[in-house]
């Protein structure tokens, strides 16, 4: 594939897939199969109970968010769980597509898109000891989106579910869907400049849940711990001359999340069980979603959020719960600042 047709793509993506990939993977279908026709709709995954959760064994209930925080962040680096989940990640984020067509991504400012992000970690992702036919879903993927100037087609799927990410991880359920279309005015391939793109479409959906395993015998400060995430979105983008010149415009999105984390963990004395349940949503239309324009309009693509956070000791008892509807708001609470 020639550089240009690369570049397009590093274009294009970040806009159009962007939107539904990156939103999704800070996270549609209901966990176990299902859909939606309206991806701001996704079904509610709940919360999970603290029954459900091993017991911590610790004696002190950290009072506030900040003390949660701190406490995790005393766990050692060599603690068995971080250590092994960190080397699987490491080595997904350290691996980089290679060849000529890493030549063609190249390592300049273009890198910063979505499009190069999501290949290095589906080539990462590849290259891990996983089974064959997982090897064969991705690698199909990471094809198909190379070749996306060309065929102007995605409709990829992908199912994990029972497959494991380092030692202690399952994947119970992983399964996500990609369908994305381009239409250009010439009928031929998406140029650099992307001066022929006339429009594009795509949907993405996910189903996650995951679950410890081999977790109680590892010697662990994290004793348990279980992941439930909804999602979906879609996003439409299309095209206007001003100045003579091709340039995106009137991005359409619509996204919609749900998603629980709950997780039992013992920081020398310091724990308990702590659930985390989060909600987002948004639609909207960017008229000038260009690239140079990013920060004007990426506000409108946050969405309206619903995070609560509550804490118990061993037997169940609530200690204290806290709720946001702001982002930074909690960022700022958990980091004490």
């Amino acid at each position: 594939m020639s550089h240009a047709l690369l570049k397009s793509v590093s274009r294009l993506f970040p806009v159009l897939v962007g939107v539904t990939i990156l939103l999704i993977l800070i996270e549609c279908g209901q966990p176990g199969g299902g859909g939606t026709t309206n991806p701001s709709d996704v079904a509610d995954v709940g919360t999970v109970s603290p029954s459900a959760l091993a017991n911590s064994g610790a004696t002190i209930t950290p009072p506030d968010i900040a003390a949660i925080g701190n406490a995790l962040g005393a766990i050692p680096s060599g603690d068995p769980f971080l250590k092994d989940i960190g080397s699987a990640f490491d080595t997904i984020g350290s691996m980089s597509i290679t060849g000529s067509k890493g030549k063609a991504l190249g390592s300049g400012s273009g890198n910063t898109s979505g499009i190069m992000r999501l290949l290095s970690a589906f080539n990462g992702i590849v290259n891990k000891d996983l089974s064959s036919d997982v090897i064969n879903q991705l690698s199909k993927i990471k094809t198909d989106i190379l070749n996306f100037p060309t065929t102007k087609t995605l409709n990829e799927t992908i199912d994990l579910s029972g497959d494991s990410l380092g030692t202690y991880v399952k994947l119970t359920i992983a399964k996500a869907a990609l369908t994305a279309s381009a239409v250009t005015n010439d009928g031929g391939p998406l140029t650099e400049t992307l001066a022929n793109f006339q429009s594009a479409k795509g949907q993405v959906t996910l189903s996650l849940v995951v679950d410890p395993q081999n977790l109680s015998s590892a010697g662990s400060a994290i004793k348990d711990f279980k992941i439930k995430i909804n999602a979906g979105a879609t996003a439409s983008v299309g095209a206007t001359v001003v100045g003579g010149v091709n340039q995106l415009s009137n991005l359409v999105f619509d996204y919609g999340e749900s998603a629980v984390l709950a997780l039992s963990f013992n920081s020398a004395g310091t724990g308990g069980k702590i659930v985390l349940t989060a909600n987002a949503k948004n639609k909207g239309t960017i008229v000038d979603p260009s690239p140079s324009n990013f920060k004007n309009y990426y506000p409108g693509l946050a969405p309206s959020i619903s995070v609560t956070l509550t804490v118990y000791d061993d037997s169940g008892a609530q200690k204290w719960s806290q709720s946001w509807n702001d982002i930074s708001a909690l960022v700022s609470a958990f980091s004490g600042s």
